[in-house]
């Protein structure tokens, strides 16, 4: 079980002497504490609690600036979604946890209907709240329409993705995908902005190269296809030589001696592929 509570370590801590130290220490094994606990089985309400407590703490003991500690914020002073909203987002992030988790068992068709029921949007927002209402509506309405075309699993998954990476995130807003644990929102800072910046050179490095190598291909085809137009008894036919035989191949060089055996062996052999790649460019 996880308490908020003040420990009777923290609390005698601080009694002897301002202990700081260890009362720190009581703070991190209440951090340890619910990081191993199964979240399974702890609600929304006690993971805000003890996020709100350890928030309070912290700022209690001056580590956040000039943070107000009864304010009953989360995390570090400025690094909180803006409060217009947090309603809608931490709905749609919910919602999304629940369909993505019940799209990769299998049962999504069985729950969605129940899970877009939670929350409704208010028809009237104040202006600060709208676009946060509208990114709401919107992946409940996407949502609907996927049912109606009874599709794959692959494309809640995808709406998913478009949710966190394009929708929230053009507000300033991240989920951050955890295993067995809801995903984190969180506003985009810069850091985040720096890693995605990073993702997105590396895919467009990946896509060049991947553009170089179809244009490479695409030109040695298309030489390959020119080279396969030119009829073996004429590939040799240049100012190299000055005699050939009824094949084309040479018997003379430019300056009437006998090729040497050495060379003809050599000249046959790309007589030979070329008469391969003529006879396939006649049949096409």
């Amino acid at each position: 079980m996880i308490s908020t509570a003040p420990t009777d370590t923290q609390s005698s801590a601080l009694a002897d002497s301002f202990d700081t130290p260890t009362a720190m220490r009581a703070i991190s094994s209440l951090i340890t504490d619910y990081n191993s606990a199964d979240k399974a089985g702890l609600s929304d309400a006690v993971s805000f609690d003890v996020a709100r407590y350890i928030t309070r703490m912290v700022r209690v003991f001056g580590l956040d600036g000039s943070a107000d500690p009864w304010d009953g914020g989360i995390g570090w002073a400025g690094i909180d979604i803006p409060a217009a909203a947090k309603e809608h987002v931490y709905a749609v992030s919910r919602e999304r946890d629940q369909v993505r988790q019940h799209a990769i068992a299998g049962d999504l068709n069985e729950k969605l209907d129940s899970i877009i029921e939670q929350h409704t949007p208010a028809k009237q927002q104040d202006i600060e709240a709208l676009p946060y209402a509208e990114v709401l509506s919107t992946f409940q309405e996407s949502l609907q329409n996927l049912a109606k075309k009874q599709a794959p699993a692959k494309d809640y998954l995808d709406l998913c993705d478009q949710l966190r990476d394009t929708h929230l995130w053009d507000l300033g807003i991240y989920l951050e995908d955890r295993e067995n644990a809801p995903a984190m929102v969180r506003p985009v800072d810069a850091e985040l902005q720096a890693a995605r910046s990073q993702k997105e050179e590396i895919a467009r490095q990946k896509a060049e190269a991947k553009l170089k190598r179809e244009r490479e291909e695409a030109e040695k085809k298309a030489k390959l296809a020119e080279q396969a137009k030119i009829n073996p008894k004429d590939m040799f036919r240049t100012e190299e030589y000055s005699a050939w035989d009824e094949d084309g191949m040479p018997t003379k060089d430019k300056d009437g001696a006998d090729v040497a055996k050495g060379r003809v062996k050599k000249l046959r052999k790309e007589w030979e592929k070329q008469k391969k790649l003529f006879e396939e460019h006649l049949k096409a």
